[in-house]
């Protein structure tokens, strides 16, 4: 079987010849140069992966325990690939198995996120990506497979990001975990996060206080704003929402969207006497803002 994936997966680069492929759209700066596979491209992926798909489950973990250095290698020289992983993690057969050994190689290669080589850091961010969708999308296995390592995610973004070449693709990262894992389904994984909540918060709001690129004050305002965690827990940080609050209700329509959702979750749950207190010192701009969205 590792023969057989080894001497398989190179026979795609044909399609590189192939006009229906095309760069993905771009999504964030991190991930806009990655070239999808075609339609008939992808059907001959799919049929490829499912001969892995049926094989046993300890024979399949046998083969990519082994084989991953390996895959993210070809999918560095042929990036329409990385349609193998997603398969796989988009398969309520493979994807907890299979997104287990993922998360521990991009866990050892978290380092070059940032790096400067753009091709690399782009196929480690898509790969962040696809691992965190498994987890909404079969819950009852896949939290339990990102829990030991969601607090390092968080912890090695914000360490790395400030020596790293390209610092912003960890906040692309550590947005595309919030997206995923936020909306309070995943109980053990708030718990996981709630120890880094005020370090989080005071970090992101730092950045977006020296910001100078309008495209990343957005990203730390939507980071504030999504970070995972109850209002409950967030109660005692509730101050360090208040700036990107103000940020996000001046943005796009993405970012008041999200603002005034927060605003309305913290109205409608909080007595006034505890909310007006922590409203205080933004709330000019608080009403300027939503006066000019009126």
């Amino acid at each position: 079987m590792i023969k057989l994936f080894r001497e398989g997966a190179p026979a795609f680069r044909y399609y590189t010849l192939d006009p229906q492929t095309k760069p993905t759209p771009a999504t964030d700066p991190a991930s806009d140069q990655l070239e999808m596979p075609g339609k008939e491209e992808r059907d001959q992926l799919e049929v490829f992966a499912t001969v892995f798909h049926f094989i046993d489950p300890a024979t399949f973990h046998e083969v990519f325990d082994a084989e991953m250095p390996h895959l993210f290698e070809i999918c560095f020289e042929h990036t329409a690939l990385l349609h193998i992983p997603q398969f796989f993690l988009a398969s309520e057969g493979t994807s907890p198995s299979f997104c287990g050994m993922l998360l521990q190689f991009l866990m050892d290669h978290i380092d070059e996120v940032g790096s400067a080589d753009k091709k690399r850091s782009q196929i480690l961010l898509r790969l962040f990506k696809l691992s965190f969708m498994a987890v909404p999308l079969f819950p009852l296995h896949n939290e339990n497979v990102l829990l030991p390592h969601v607090s390092k995610i968080v912890t090695e973004s914000l360490r790395l990001a400030t020596t790293a070449k390209e610092p912003m693709n960890y906040f692309h990262l550590l947005r595309n975990l919030f997206r995923s894992i936020g909306g309070g389904r995943f109980e053990q994984l708030y718990k996981e996060l709630l120890p880094l909540l005020e370090v989080l918060l005071e970090v992101l709001n730092t950045l977006l206080l020296s910001a100078k690129k309008p495209q990343e004050r957005d990203l730390y305002v939507e980071l504030c704003l999504t970070v995972p965690a109850r209002l409950s827990n967030l109660l005692p940080h509730l101050s360090f929402l208040m700036k990107p609050l103000v940020a996000a209700l001046r943005g796009g329509p993405d970012l008041v969207s999200l603002g005034l959702r927060t605003l309305e979750l913290c109205v409608e749950n909080l007595m006034a006497d505890y909310l007006d207190p922590i409203m205080a010192p933004v709330i000019d701009d608080l009403l300027e803002a939503l006066w000019s969205q009126l």
